[in-house]
This record gives structure tokens, C-alpha cells and sequence, in this order.
């Protein structure tokens, strides 16, 4: 907040267009290339931005937050991104593990995004879905049916003590 922000911005895949209406102006994303997005918050609070160029079939949910605060409240935050998460989940490991990393234990995937701070995230699935582990438990079982076109696969053989169990513990990686 009332410091300059620079955004390095890139798409490993399509065509998109970063727009954070009450911030700055869209700016794209354009593969094989990095693009700067030069803005400076003057207020404390959450802005939401979207995807502003037809990337393909989840276009339309493709939504993000900017966190603007004082600069304490950032370095605080920052710090606590950069430690590794401090328990580990042994469902997690035989079966996201492949995908996804969770800095701090052995899972290490580099296909899906990086979970070790999720629970923190205000919404995940791209804006669709407040982070809570009802809403993981959705998104894991059939995310499909909640942003059709993503990557995740469905993990519908779980049963609902341990789709409840994978939910809590990435709900609670904060």
C-alpha cells in the first residue's frame, strides 16, 4: 500500500490478459514473453481481477484477488509463505504428491500448483471457490463440475472419511 508494484507477467500456455480494473489496466499475458505491470495501491483492500482475454472453455472463471496492506502486514506474510509446511498427509503423498508439492516433505510434483501454503489462499480453482476444506473436498472429488477444462482429475474412490481428512489437512496449511 502506496509503494510501487511491478508484476512480471507470463502464460505458459494462451493468450491472457491481467485486469485489476481498481488497480491498473489490462495488461497481456503472451507466451514465450514477460510482460511488466507497473501500479501503486493507495488503500488497504482485497481487489479482484479477471482474466480479460478468451483464453479457452474456463475463461469465464478465471478470477484472482490482489492483496493490497501496509508494508509490516507483507513482510509478515511473505515470511510466512517462504516456510515449509510442518505436517504432511500420507493420502496427500500417495496420491497428489505426483502433481503437487507441499515444500517441507517429499511431495514435490511440478504438473499442478504448489500447495504448501493453500489454506492461507482466499479462493482457489482460480476465484471459483472460497478456500475451506468443504469447498477442497468439492474440488478434489469432481472439480470438473465446478471449472470444467482444468487439469485436476477427478478422485471419486476416496472415501468421505478420507476425502474429509485430505480436505482438513490442506485447509489447514496456512
Amino acid at each position: 500500500m502506496g509503494q510501487r508494484v511491478e508484476l512480471a507477467l507470463a502464460s505458459a500456455d494462451v493468450l491472457h490478459s491481467f485486469w485489476v480494473p481498481n488497480l491498473a489496466g489490462k495488461l497481456d499475458m503472451i507466451p514465450g514473453r514477460v510482460n511488466r505491470l507497473r501500479f501503486t495501491p493507495d488503500t488497504a483492500a482485497v481487489f479482484r481481477g479477471q482474466c480479460a482475454e478468451y483464453c479457452g472453455g474456463p475463461h469465464a472463471q478465471m478470477a484472482l484477488y490482489v492483496v493490497a496492506q501496509p508494508q509490516e502486514a507483507f513482510e509478515n506474510w511473505r515470511n510466512d509463505q517462504r516456510r515449509p509446511a510442518v505436517a504432511f498427509d500420507r493420502t496427500f503423498e500417495s496420491h497428489c504428491a505426483v502433481c503437487h508439492t507441499v515444500r517441507g516433505s517429499e511431495a514435490r510434483g511440478t504438473l499442478g500448483p504448489d500447495l504448501t501454503h493453500v489454506g492461507s489462499r482466499l479462493s482457489i480453482a482460480a476465484g471459483t471457490l472460497p478456500t475451506d476444506a468443504a469447498q477442497l473436498a468439492r474440488w478434489i472429488a469432481s472439480g470438473q463440475h465446478i471449472k470444467p477444462g482444468n487439469l485436476m482429475p477427478a478422485f471419486r474412490d476416496f472415501t468421505g472419511a478420507e476425502l474429509a481428512a485430505l480436505a482438513g489437512y490442506l485447509a489447514g496449511l496456512r
